[in-house]
């Protein structure tokens, strides 16, 4: 028997060649270690081994994304293309950090309820109380629904770097007089206690 750079290698089958190496460490953990070879190919445990490490990497990796996707606390829906529209449009505005471009996207006479401050009502005080904005805003929808002229969004928010799921949203949507669905109410708080 040849023991060397930490595998063994034995000669077995009818021919009495060497198998392909073994790991030394499992065949002192093992007494009576015997590879049982599926023809003249690797030897079972070798299989089996490497069958068990493929199993743990794939749920090792297919667990990483289970935790990204879960990170929201309910499961997220797709929006129809015009609703969608209005939630990357805030997202845009709100990463330029331009309040005006921000205001543009609610009713002349919409309203921002966010948490912890007093209601803000009309374009002009949307647009300057959003100074403070800015950053990779996420918005995903949990929830939606439209009738003929007015409609609502639920979601959340995060930004990237959010451990948790970040903050909640209702969007109070109403088409314009072009059709166009524009925000009513922005109504959002944090997750956060």
């Amino acid at each position: 028997m040849f023991q060397g750079g930490g595998f063994t290698e034995r000669p077995l089958g009818p021919r009495g060649g060497p198998i392909h190496p073994v790991p030394f460490a499992l065949t002192r953990q093992i007494p009576d270690f015997q590879p049982t070879h599926l023809g003249p190919g690797l030897p079972m445990r070798t299989i089996v081994l490497l069958t068990a490490m493929l199993v743990l990497v794939a749920g090792r990796l297919a667990g990483q994304d289970r935790t990204v996707q879960s990170s929201w606390p309910l499961p997220t829906v797709e929006l129809p293309a015009s609703l969608d529209r209005v939630l990357r449009d805030y997202e845009a505005a709100w990463k330029s950090d331009d309040g005006a471009r921000l205001a543009e996207l609610f009713l002349p006479d919409g309203f921002v309820l966010s948490n912890g401050t007093l209601p803000v009502r009309g374009r002009p005080t949307i647009a300057a109380g959003h100074t403070r904005s800015g950053g990779p805003l996420q918005l995903v929808a949990f929830a939606w629904a439209t009738g003929d002229s007015v409609g609502y969004v639920i979601g959340g928010y995060r930004y990237p770097d959010t451990v948790g799921p970040g903050g909640k949203f209702v969007l109070a949507l109403r088409k314009d007089a072009a059709g166009v669905w524009k925000i009513a109410a922005d109504m959002d708080n944090s997750s956060r206690r």
